[in-house]
């Protein structure tokens, strides 16, 4: 396992800048992805498996972190030398990585890739059963695997409660993007309200105080807060998601990049 420049900075930095996330209350998740070498969650070896899941335990337990995100990305699985993707490594790797650490948070990114075979039992493995929390990474694309219909099916063993459908990445967007705002609430309203997905929503790319697009960053969180909520009519009303300030400046700052 790899750290990016910035990453392995901030670990080795934790007391300064994760620990007092942590005492706020906040979740610290290291988030997991490929590292374009041809080898990622889907077509590991059993050995490997073992060797990786040792590795990410150190990581866990030297940096004081609350968990683990995995999302088979830019693993290279197109290269040439890559061992040919299989069904039942990345179940294996969830299952191992949970009887490893039992008590830490661990999360899914489904993109209907890598993931779209958990969707059944795998060597007897029920992916669900192992992880806390997993949510649609297709920005800006409400999804609900449980609905009628939909190319995305659910992880076998997980339940509506314990998945996120809504996915917002944070952008500069022109004033004609606000279609695509009441677009995106409406769909979102529909599977957390009617259809009973978890209130569970993803933001990425959330810039620090850049104050081009820190009202933007605002509105995000409370343009998705408003999917989470109705007045009880059947009517879809503009919630009001207040935002405290210093508490906001507070999580800002706490990811300023000082190094």
């Amino acid at each position: 396992m790899k750290y990016t420049p910035d990453m392995e900075y901030v670990l080795k930095h934790n007391v300064q800048y994760i620990q007092p996330l942590r005492r706020n209350g906040l979740k610290v998740c290291l988030s997991i992805e490929g590292g374009g070498t041809g080898i990622g969650f889907a077509n590991l070896t059993d050995p490997q498996i073992i060797d990786f899941v040792a590795q990410v335990k150190v990581a866990v337990e030297l940096f004081q972190l609350d968990g683990i995100h995995l999302r088979d990305e830019g693993a290279g699985y197109d290269k040439a030398e890559a061992p040919t993707v299989n069904e039942t490594s990345y179940p294996k790797l969830i299952k191992a990585l949970r009887e490893a650490m039992p008590d830490i948070m661990l999360t899914l990114a489904d993109d209907g890739g890598t993931t779209a075979t958990m969707n059944k039992e795998q060597e007897g493995i029920v992916v669900g059963d192992y992880i806390d929390l997993a949510w649609n990474v297709i920005w800006d694309s409400p999804v609900n695997p449980w609905a009628d219909g939909s190319e995305r099916k659910p992880i076998a063993g997980m339940t509506k409660e314990r998945y996120g459908g809504i996915a917002l990445y944070i952008k500069e967007r022109t004033p004609e993007d606000m279609g695509f705002f009441e677009e995106l609430q409406a769909k979102a309203r529909v599977i957390t309200i009617d259809e009973g997905l978890g209130k569970v929503a993803v933001v990425e790319n959330i810039p620090y105080r850049q104050y081009n697009l820190e009202t933007m960053v605002v509105d995000g969180f409370k343009n998705l807060l408003m999917c989470f909520h109705d007045n009880n009519d059947g009517n879809y009303p503009k919630y009001s998601a207040a935002v405290q300030e210093a508490r906001v400046a507070t999580q800002f700052y706490a990811f300023r990049k000082d190094w």
